[in-house]
């Protein structure tokens, strides 16, 4: 063999420039350097591969082009191959491509190949076409991770209207590519030099074939591509096609639409979606008929007391409590002023759940001022920048037409998301935006601190018209993303079941945390000021979203956890919400509920006049608590199937009067004025067998915390609608009868108690009352509790004295502590828990009480049940107690039957096992269910 083959192969295939050879090798290098810097943790299959693409584009840079017929081979390879891998480049690096419809995956492949055919028509050039196409996807793979890290969703033709917005934010961002982008960014390099190597031009066809008419050919080619590529494109955004097959914008669950169908198909299934048709039976006359009923039948337990507070609404960017995700631990407390909130008998602390993450704080502008859902519009409609144009009634209008001075405030420039047009429209009577504000104002990331958004807050109060009341709402900007600060301050101590130490694994997160403890002194700062306030004042403060954390973080919260997908995703919408006054508003809890119903619930809580079309949302809100984008719900939390939301009248009726406000051009004016209501008589307290929850231990705190007996847990759970309390108690060594579950049990009393080791001693009462349990919340005497019951005269409480062999002594102090301190009529509303049948006696020798509940725990349950049944009845004992995994279909089927008292399991706080057991039992004993929960379980059981 002729030795300089090798030679004339190399001068044949590789070009003679040493400059292209030098460029090919260092891009080769450098190529390969990108991987190794951002992808160190991929497996040696992903780095092989990485090194084989880096070479491949190092030697594709010096090659020569492909003559005409192995062109043409590598050509249609290219098309049958090419399009499927560089689509999979396009998904992997934000989706694992596990909800992705095969339907949609086929239109992404025939529409990259129908984006070539355009780029072949504007160059007449197949490699440049194929080049061009690739760098195009390039471009919308990096628009997209970049989108989808920073907001959660895909970008759309929408994002069009608000790249002024961006562009105040954008340079604020940690731009770091993920290793799966750089792996990426290879494939398309590599599939783009390759196409730039074919030969397939009008020139090398000539050359071949000497009778090749060229211009001809290509002006064939070029209409039919035109007439094909205007084809494919009018079919997905014209025609119903897409609807036709399923590639829409329903309601989805598990995945974003960008995941079922792919990145190049979402934003024309947005835009298909994006038209709004009015709702089938819509009418000015139904809309009238959907209000009707509600403004003639509504009535509220609340009435304005005194003068008209001034109203201060602060939706804080980005607020969220992540401990609604999993247990979550941290070195300091995230927010103690706010956690402190859940039982200021001034306050009131429950959770919204958004209709966003992580981005378009706007849409939850929306749905609070307007009181409409984001659920009912095209996921890609952002309100503020295409659907309000003209006055729109609102919140705003309503507490004008109440003699409310409005104020809109916001420290970002006042045109981002139009927001000065639509605050217009809304009716606001003036904007302070940041062009308005100080100059001097603190900054944390750039943005301003919410401190300093408070001091213009405070500012605007001293200088408002004080012939009118305020109405003010702020937008805060602090905690906006990127979260990236190597020197924050916060730890993550524990979170999900590890309880290692991660380092900077959660560097993200803790710098999050940073800012949301910012935010927490910054409203503590803001609350100190107002209770000194002469004037009524009532602060409502809600998060407009959560902040979208790592992949790293959601798997070990979650891990071991048992939730499905979208029970995993509705808890990433979960924001708190506060309403707090400086003159006793009296709030009570209206629970949790979605963010289209905040400004209906303010407007009841303050007993201020509402519209029908608000009383009509307080109706519907008891129906369905949850109505947001992400989740529709029971008050159980059970979600409603679509076929009952598509057949649902209440729900029809919202979407006439949505649509009425938005596009009818012909808005109702009627249902939207405010008018005065009639006020409930207040309630007899009822009999406590009527009540389906047993508050076990005083309920949960706001924050998880169980079983402290504590004052803060019945204040928080009074405020939520428990009405029947139990309490565990215990007798200090002077004697002395406190609530306490035992005396064994740590409660962050221990080291203050001296306890060591086993030497557990029983305190004094003393001693019991200065130390606060788990270090924050008040210890309470059973002389304390009786007084809580004298002031609460519509509570019951169930007592949990143990077993003890001295029973009749213990119930002479229970009853004498009652008498010492003039409270012998609550005995009346006190139920006693009873271990053994024989402990009736011994109580009731001391003191006729006239409420009993026999627990099984102590004695389990009997193989024949008569005497039990029995033994119930002949003392007229009103319940009868067990523990929930007890319950069986024996169980169930014993105490089906008619009896003449109720059964409660205890301790239930899982709702799936609620649901489950409610349908023979009559309540259940829970640190965390709501009786509206339980109550709403048991009439649909019964139905």
């Amino acid at each position: 063999m002729d030795s300089r083959s090798p030679v004339k192969f190399l001068n044949k295939v590789f070009d003679d420039s040493i400059a292209k050879k030098i460029i090919g090798a260092v891009l080769a290098v450098a190529l390969f350097g990108l991987m190794l810097v951002f992808d160190r943790g991929s497996g040696i299959k992903h780095m092989i591969l990485s090194l084989g693409l880096a070479i491949g584009c190092g030697i594709l840079i010096p090659m020569k082009r492909f003559p005409l017929l192995p062109s043409i081979i590598l050509f249609v390879l290219y098309i049958a191959l090419v399009p499927y891998r560089l689509f999979l480049r396009m998904q992997l690096p934000v989706d694992n491509m596990a909800y992705m419809q095969k339907r949609s995956m086929l239109l992404c492949l025939i529409m990259m190949c129908v984006i070539y055919v355009v780029f072949f028509v504007i160059t007449q050039r197949v490699r440049i076409a194929l080049a061009a196409g690739n760098i195009l996807f390039l471009i919308i793979t990096l628009i997209d991770y970049y989108v989808i890290t920073f907001r959660g969703q895909a970008a759309s033709f929408a994002d069009f209207r608000t790249v002024g917005t961006m562009v105040t934010v954008w340079g604020n961002y940690d731009y770091t590519p993920s290793g799966e982008v750089c792996y990426s960014i290879l494939w398309f390099l590599f599939f783009t030099l390759f196409a730039l190597k074919l030969d397939i031009s009008p020139k090398s066809i000539k050359e071949k074939f000497p009778k090749y008419k060229d211009k001809l050919v290509h002006i064939i080619v070029s209409v039919a591509g035109v007439i094909g590529a205007a084809a494919f494109f009018i079919i997905i955004t014209v025609t119903p096609f897409l609807e036709n097959h399923g590639i829409d914008d329903s309601r989805w669950t598990e995945a974003q639409l960008s995941s079922l169908h792919g990145l190049l198909l979402y934003p024309f299934v947005e835009y298909r979606s994006s038209r709004m048709y009015a709702p089938s039976g819509y009418s000015e006359e139904n809309v009238l008929l959907a209000c009707k009923e509600a403004g003639e039948n509504f009535k509220s337990e609340k009435a304005l007391s005194g003068d008209k507070p001034n109203i201060i609404v602060i939706m804080n960017e980005a607020f969220s409590d992540p401990r609604v995700l999993g247990n979550l631990e941290t070195e300091e407390p995230i927010m103690p002023f706010t956690d402190s909130l859940f039982y200021d008998e001034n306050a009131l602390r429950g959770n919204l759940y958004m209709s966003i993450l992580g981005g378009f704080t706007v849409n939850s502008e929306f749905e609070f001022l307007t009181g409409n859902s984001i659920r009912f519009l095209p996921s890609s409609v952002i309100p503020y920048l295409s659907e309000i144009h003209e006055y729109m009634p609102s919140l705003v209008s309503e507490m004008e037409t109440i003699g409310y001075d409005t104020v809109a405030m916001h420290p970002n420039g006042s045109n981002a998301y139009e927001r000065k047009t639509v605050y217009d429209c809304f009716g606001f009577n003036r904007f302070i935006a940041q062009e308005n504000m100080s100059p001097d104002a603190e900054k944390i990331h750039t943005y301003t601190t919410d401190k300093s958004n408070y001091d213009e807050i405070i500012k605007c109060f001293e200088e408002r018209d004080k012939d009118k009341p305020l109405f003010l709402f702020n937008v805060t900007i602090q905690n906006h993303s990127p979260y990236w600060d190597p020197e924050r301050t916060s730890r993550i101590t524990a979170i999900g079941s590890t309880t290692e130490y991660q380092e900077d694994l959660f560097i993200q997160e803790e710098t999050y945390l940073d800012l949301v403890s910012e935010s927490d002194r910054a409203f503590e700062y803001l609350i100190d000021y107002f209770k000194e306030a002469d004037e009524p004042v009532v602060i409502c403060m809600f998060g407009d979203h959560q902040a979208i954390h790592t992949d790293a973080f959601y798997d070990m919260i979650y891990e071991g956890r048992n939730m499905t997908d979208q029970e995993k995703l509705q808890q990433k919408y979960i924001v708190p919400y506060i309403m707090w006054s400086n003159y006793g508003a009296d709030f009570f809890d209206p629970g949790d509920f979605s963010a289209n119903y905040l400004g209906a619930v303010l407007l009841e809580e303050l007993g201020l006049p509402m519209s029908s079309y608000r009383k009509f949302q307080l109706e519907l809100k008891d129906k369905y608590p949850v109505l947001s984008s992400k989740q529709l719900s029971y008050p159980s939390g059970e979600p409603v199937d679509p076929e009952t939301e598509k057949k649902d009248q209440d729900i029809l009726n919202y979407k006439y009067l949505q649509y009425n406000r938005m596009y009818s051009g012909k808005t109702v004016e009627s249902v939207y004025v405010p008018e005065e209501y009639e006020v409930k008589a207040p309630e007899e307290a009822k009999d406590w067998k009527e009540y389906k929850a047993v508050c076990h231990a005083l309920g949960s705190l706001g924050t998880g915390e169980m079983g402290s007996n504590s004052l803060e847990a019945f204040e928080y759970n009074y405020k939520r609608g428990y009405k029947v309390f139990e309490a565990d108690l215990q007798i200090t060594s002077d004697n002395v009868y406190v609530l306490r579950h035992d005396w064994d049990m740590d409660l962050g009393q221990a080291e203050q108690f001296g306890w060591t080791g086993e030497d557990h001693r029983i305190p004094t009462a003393e001693e019991f009352l200065s130390v606060p349990i788990f270090g924050k919340y008040t210890p309470m005497t059973l002389e304390t509790w009786f007084g809580i019951m004298k002031e609460h005269p519509d509570i019951w409480f169930i007592t949990d004295t143990k077993y003890s062999p001295t029973v009749p002594d213990d119930f002479r102090l229970f009853v004498d502590t009652a008498k010492a301190v003039g409270c012998e009529d609550v005995l009346d509303r006190v139920i006693v828990q009873l271990y053994y049948e024989d402990m009736y006696e011994e109580v009731n020798s001391v003191y006729p009480f006239k409420n009993y509940i026999y627990t099984l725990y102590y004695v389990g349950y009997p193989e024949d049940t008569a005497g039990l049944f029995g033994f119930m009845e002949k003392n007229n004992i009103g319940g009868l107690t067990m523990p929930e995994n007890y319950w069986d279909e024996r169980k169930k089927a014993d105490l089906s039957a008619p009896r003449n008292f109720n059964v409660y399991l205890h301790t239930v706080d899982d709702l799936k096992k609620a649901v489950n057991m409610l349908d023979v039992a009559d309540g259940l004993y829970t640190d965390e269910l709501t009786e509206s929960a339980l109550e709403y379980i048991k009439q649909k059981g019964e139905q």
